[in-house]
């Protein structure tokens, strides 16, 4: 029997185990299979830090109002094709479900990128504060965009 020490790509040990009769090779395979692992679950860590830190915004007016980012695709507007291409927009809402009864609800307005949503929920993130009652939502499209 041996030990087997897991590493990262610095080298750093973060995990070892006793080969419990497997083979060397048994043993290699296991621990690069751990390390791939280990090094996707890192870098998962990571974009999930840079997302919550990019769309700080949209993530606390949609946990203010208990609503999601809501996207559509429209047709473009440029006038100078015959076909314009079609653009996908965003807003905080949420879809409504007809055979319930529950319309949908728009709380911003629509915007053509995840970016220029979460400036406009950033420069008025005060008043979202203010006014985070469900029953009584602002009208956000009367806000400077």
């Amino acid at each position: 029997m041996f030990r087997v020490s897991l590493t990262n790509d610095d080298g750093e040990v973060f995990d070892t185990f006793d080969s419990h009769g497997l083979d060397l090779t048994d043993c290699l395979v296991l621990k690069d299979f751990v390390e791939e692992i280990h090094d996707a679950m890192a870098r998962y860590i990571i974009y999930a830090k840079q997302y919550k830190a990019v769309n700080t915004g949209i993530r606390e007016v949609c946990d203010l109002y208990d609503m999601s980012v809501i996207s559509d695709i429209i047709e473009g507007d440029d006038s100078s094709e015959d076909h314009p291409k079609p653009i996908t927009v965003y807003c905080i809402g949420y879809r409504g479900d007809r055979s319930v009864g529950m319309d949908e609800f728009q709380l911003t307005p629509w915007f053509n990128s995840m970016e220029g949503l979460n400036a406009f929920c950033l420069k008025h993130i005060d008043k979202f504060r203010e006014v985070s009652d469900l029953s009584n939502p602002p009208d956000t499209h009367k806000w400077e965009i």
